[in-house]
């Protein structure tokens, strides 16, 4: 996959809207971070593998979640240690946090970015916005 990170999101957006529906399931990261053990359910019924009573019962959600998280994954020796061609595997986790994109970009860098995106992904119907505008 190459190109604007964007046109990815756009035709994903579509598939999971028109296209696929039952093929492509859609989350914003915003989204996971508000509920990641309903995401985890939401994930499982879409690969035809929901969780039984039982499972519920266990936490296998809730343990999946923690499995997953951020400080497991940075904690992993592979992560703390390895590398990818010339690249630490460290440098590709941050704080896992919406909103940290606020420390490495100057406001002007986030509204230039904001205006091409915003063009890019002009008439899909797609928003950043819906993750915040559910939770309020």
């Amino acid at each position: 996959m190459a190109g604007p990170q964007w046109r990815h999101v756009a035709g994903y957006w579509e598939a999971s809207r028109r296209l696929l529906p039952d093929k492509v399931l859609f989350l914003r990261y915003e989204e996971m971070l508000q509920d990641p053990v309903g995401n985890v359910r939401k994930l499982a019924e879409f690969m035809g593998c929901a969780f039984s009573g039982e499972e519920e019962a266990a936490g296998v959600a809730r343990d999946i979640v923690e499995l997953c998280s951020i400080d497991a994954l940075k904690n992993m020796e592979v992560n703390k240690n390895g590398t990818q061609e010339y690249v630490k595997n460290e440098s590709f986790f941050r704080k896992g946090v919406a909103g940290d994109w606020s420390n490495h970009m100057t406001p002007a860098m986030a509204e230039r970015l904001d205006k091409i995106v915003e063009d890019a992904l002009q008439g899909t119907g797609f928003t950043f916005a819906v993750a915040q505008a559910q939770s309020a």
